[in-house]
């Protein structure tokens, strides 16, 4: 594993290694305690590592949630190997802390979400309501504004200098 960095573990997709790679890095932990630059070097690079997963996800290279397990053991990892160092410590978490990938059944969800508000909203205006009135209702249905629900309804091109 002391051969591999987070590189070489995202080029070859070997992504069920990402949570050894903070092993790799725990000899530096007492230098990153004890020297901010250090520090911000070693969190810059967890994030990049958290940047090239979210894009794995995106393109379809590996699924969300595998992912999301992967970084949160990553996380933890971590978090064992620094107790005694509290400021990497507490970088990291914030890093890790800030790693959420999309899941393919959010955004199932959320399109489904998406296409109710249109479908409500045409069946409203279809039933003689008018389309601010309509706008109007849904917006107090979910609990969101009227500009949200025009977003949603219109697209976001349609609220362009508004």
């Amino acid at each position: 594993m002391a051969d591999y960095n987070s590189g070489t573990v995202l080029e070859r997709n070997l992504y069920f290694l990402l949570p050894f790679l903070p092993f790799n890095d725990e000899k530096r932990f007492q230098v990153c305690n004890e020297d901010d630059t250090k520090l911000g070097q070693l969190l810059t690079e967890y994030q990049s590592v958290l940047f090239d997963l979210d894009n794995d996800v995106k393109d379809r290279k590996v699924e969300g949630q595998t992912i999301q397990d992967l970084v949160t053991l990553f996380a933890q990892v971590a978090d064992r190997l620094a107790e005694n160092y509290g400021k990497v410590r507490k970088g990291v978490a914030g890093v890790m802390s800030s790693a959420k990938f999309w899941l393919e059944s959010d955004r199932v969800r959320e399109e489904g979400r998406l296409e109710g508000i249109v479908d409500t909203f045409d069946l409203l205006v279809e039933t003689g309501v008018s389309e601010h009135t309509a706008l109007e209702m849904i917006a107090e249905r979910k609990g969101t504004t009227v500009k949200e629900i025009e977003e949603v309804v219109y697209g976001k091109e349609h609220l362009v200098g508004v």
